[in-house]
């Protein structure tokens, strides 16, 4: 059980092993989605725009389709529209528990390959299902997908035989704010009926598709877009405020998203990890002097589960 003030703060990384694409590759998936002409989004856009836009995505050469909608705001709503179409494509519940790619030739075979939301469950978080909700540990997440609600809820439900009412109560007393927003709200969570969506809605015919596809669009917002005030970046403040521990998973240490976090203002007795995966040394170091004034971020060159797994229980319990 975790007894500090643990706050995870989670970018695409961590939720790349549950099947959801990094920056560029989402950018090609875009951009090979509308080569092949893509039914539910040509019944939303004519043919002409999502050429015109597939064209200057593909021209641009910024490694994100944030960075390039930052100065094309003329394509932010079909932008939206597409990556929604992608990520709506990759929340499925076999993605969260099944290796998909498993050697044995099975989709079936578990474990998922750093599956760093299991360890957590199993090995940090594990108790009874009442005390489930006492541990202290709350998630800040860049990241519009709801792989960490979707994960926990089903996992409650099914280890321990809850309803879903049961479950719901669990859940409310595990705080995750989504600073960009997500891919609409899930039914358990009791929001508006227009904005709700399934993780994994299985079979749908292509009325049901574009208005998911709507609603996922309409929950999001790009970089640029979020609004430093909002409540959810106020949320995520005072989380981090009386935060003991503070831990990056799968973060890209994007300057705009260090910044509006204000990390600055009061890291001072906090430990601070991060996961540091393909950065070089001179970059890590960078960044820790710059947002960090060089002081305690301790930085860990490994997937998101050999972080979990390197770091000691102390870091987590009294």
């Amino acid at each position: 059980m975790i007894e500090k003030n643990c706050v995870f703060i989670v970018g695409a990384g961590a939720s790349q092993v549950y099947g959801f694409p990094l920056g560029l590759e989402l950018k090609n998936r875009v951009i090979d989605l509308l080569a092949r002409a893509d039914e539910s989004i040509l019944q939303i856009y004519n043919r002409r725009d999502v050429d015109s836009f597939r064209e200057a995505l593909l021209k641009s050469s910024r490694y994100s389709i944030d960075a390039f909608l930052e100065n094309r705001s003329e394509f932010i709503e079909i932008g939206k529209m597409v990556m929604s179409k992608i990520l709506v494509d990759r929340e499925r519940i076999g993605n969260l528990f099944m290796n998909q790619k498993s050697v044995t030739g099975s989709p079936h075979s578990y474990p998922i390959d750093g599956d760093w939301l299991a360890y957590l469950f199993n090995n940090l978080m594990d108790t009874d299902f009442e005390k489930f909700c006492k541990n202290n540990v709350q998630f800040i997440t860049f990241n519009y997908d709801r792989t960490i609600e979707s994960y926990f809820y089903d996992a409650l439900k099914y280890s321990f035989g809850k309803s879903d009412e049961q479950v719901v109560e669990v859940m409310k007393n595990i705080k995750i704010v989504h600073v960009h927003g997500q891919l609409g709200f899930l039914p358990w969570q009791k929001t508006q009926a227009e904005h709700i969506r399934k993780y994994s809605p299985g079979p749908r015919d292509l009325e049901e598709m574009i208005e998911d596809l709507k609603i996922a669009a309409a929950e999001i917002k790009i970089i640029h877009e979020a609004n430093t005030e909002s409540a959810e970046f106020l949320e995520a403040r005072a989380i981090l405020k009386n935060a003991s521990s503070i831990l990056f998973l799968g973060f890209g240490y994007a300057p705009r998203n260090i910044e509006r976090l204000k990390l600055q203002v009061d890291i001072r007795n906090k430990n601070i990890w991060g996961t540091c995966k393909g950065l070089r040394v001179a970059e890590s170091d960078g960044i820790n002097r710059k947002y960090f004034q060089g002081s305690n971020i301790n930085f860990n060159d490994t997937d998101c589960l050999e972080f979990l797994r390197n770091l000691s229980r102390n870091t987590f319990n009294n």
